[in-house]
């Protein structure tokens, strides 16, 4: 069977070529979140995030080091999903106590 003028094995292999990119590019989508906000972090790996370098290292020791690294304030990905790291206790506070009805549907870790 010929699709575009393709044989089935050249077909096949298109097919599969636009999955793989399409798989890749959909893992890339989020991670310009933070770029895009101008918060720094950890350069995530596509569809794992940060999520090797907290396996190697631990998650005390990674937040430890990150923290060290980009400051206070800092963006890292859990997967696809981007998450904002706040160490500062005073900005926290401002978040949870004195703006928390700007945060409501936030989760909190």
């Amino acid at each position: 069977m010929d699709v575009f003028g393709l044989t089935d094995y050249a077909t096949t292999l298109a097919l599969v070529a636009v999955l793989i990119l399409t798989f890749y590019l959909f893992g890339r989508r989020n991670f310009s979140y933070f770029k895009e906000l101008g918060l720094s972090g950890p350069e995530p790996i596509s569809h794992l995030g940060n999520m090797m370098e907290m396996n190697k290292l631990g998650f005390t020791k990674v937040f430890k080091h990150w923290r060290e690294i980009y400051g206070d304030v800092y963006g890292m990905y859990f997967g696809v999903v981007p998450n904002c790291v706040v160490t500062d206790p005073e900005f926290v506070q401002e978040v949870l106590v004195k703006r928390f009805s700007n945060f409501v549907n936030r989760t909190v870790s």
